[in-house]
């Protein structure tokens, strides 16, 4: 290994020159001699740099670098070039970094940032075998920040969109990804907050999915307090507006009673699907009752009701319970009760039930 660096300043400036060889050589049954003259000239606005490596005495890669950078008001540029010549593939880049600010803004909290990447890959002597060019661009502003990505490999294109904004009491993003002008998708999701005092929370989030000839709405929804919890969902697709929709309201009317109400909304449904149900509790027993309605035909309803208690005592354990169901359409009635009761020496239940 043998090896030669010159290193020339001047003076406490940042320009310098690196000129130097390298030799390695490995001890094998065969000579393997590997063999690097290179340079590198460092200067404020460009640089350059050359290097050539020879293997046995043979050319087998001859490079050269070059960057440049430009300055000016609210603008910075470095632009650079690199060729690295062989017998393989011979390779050509170009990178090109541009910052971008507003600075004639005396609030530079809020000023739009641009960086942009751009690098272009190439065969050195056809093109046509290899050509491939990235650019990254981000924008950012006071509330958030876009991206945008874009790769071409001879005539196909693949680009992605994605940004945010962080607003007072929103969130907003925004995604899109696009395989050719009529291959592509998108969505963007909007969080929402609500709320005005401490009594309720309200939070509400949109969601929209589009791809050529198709698009998808979502929606759902809360409101939230101690004694009411109210939430609602809905899709709707096509350019024929297709909804589905999903609500429950649930509340306490009393200090031992609540209400849940659950309805669904479907275009195949001759009318919404509801049902409905009012059930309490206190010490000694817990009931309740169900109403589904799902029909314009009142007689289509089904209703549901059940009742525990607990009327034990001292001497002895006793459980009873009523359950009574009713649709008139299929003719169904049927009225059960019965109960358990048990102490130390006895033990005993009683089932009755009316069905039609």
């Amino acid at each position: 290994l043998d090896s030669k660096c010159d290193i020339k300043s001047q003076g406490m400036s940042s320009e310098r020159n690196l000129k130097g060889v390298l030799t390695v050589e490995l001890p094998l049954a065969t000579r393997h001699v590997a063999f690097i003259d290179y340079e590198y000239d460092k200067k404020p606005k460009n640089s350059m740099g050359h290097a050539v490596v020879k293997y046995n005495g043979t050319n087998v890669l001859d490079g050269t670098y070059k960057s440049v950078t430009e300055s000016k008001v609210g603008i910075n540029k470095d632009k650079i070039h690199v060729e690295l010549q062989n017998k393989l593939v011979p390779v050509g880049a170009d990178y090109i970094h541009t910052q971008e600010s507003d600075s004639s803004k005396e609030d530079k909290a809020n000023m739009p940032n641009v960086d942009n990447k751009y690098l272009h890959l190439y065969h050195l002597q056809n093109r046509s075998k290899f050509n491939v060019t990235g650019e990254l661009y981000i924008r950012s502003t006071w509330s958030g920040q876009e991206y945008i990505l874009k790769a071409t490999h001879g005539n196909r294109t693949v680009k992605l969109w994605n940004g945010y904004d962080v607003l007072d009491r929103e969130y907003r993003q925004h995604s899109r990804i696009e395989l050719s002008p009529s291959n592509w998708i998108e969505y963007d999701i909007a969080l929402i907050n609500k709320t005005t005092d401490e009594t309720f929370d309200v939070q509400q989030g949109i969601i929209n999915v589009i791809y050529p000839r198709r698009k998808f709405t979502a929606q759902g929804f809360y409101n939230i307090s101690n004694s009411i919890v109210s939430t609602d969902a809905s899709l709707v697709w096509d350019k024929d507006n297709k909804t589905v929709k999903v609500g429950m309201d649930w509340r306490r009317s009393s200090v031992q009673r609540e209400q849940l109400l659950l309805k669904i909304k479907h275009p195949s449904f001759e009318r919404d699907v509801s049902l409905f149900s009012d059930y309490g509790y206190d010490k000694t027993s817990i009931d309740g009752q169900v109403f589904v309605d799902y029909s314009l035909d009142p007689d289509q309803r089904l209703t549901l009701r059940g009742k525990l208690s607990d009327n034990s005592n001292s001497r002895i354990y006793n459980y009873s319970y009523m359950a009574w169901a009713e649709h008139n359409t299929t003719n169904l009635i049927l009225n059960s009760r019965g109960d358990f009761y048990w102490n130390s020496s006895t033990f005993g239940t009683e089932h009755v039930t009316n069905y039609r």
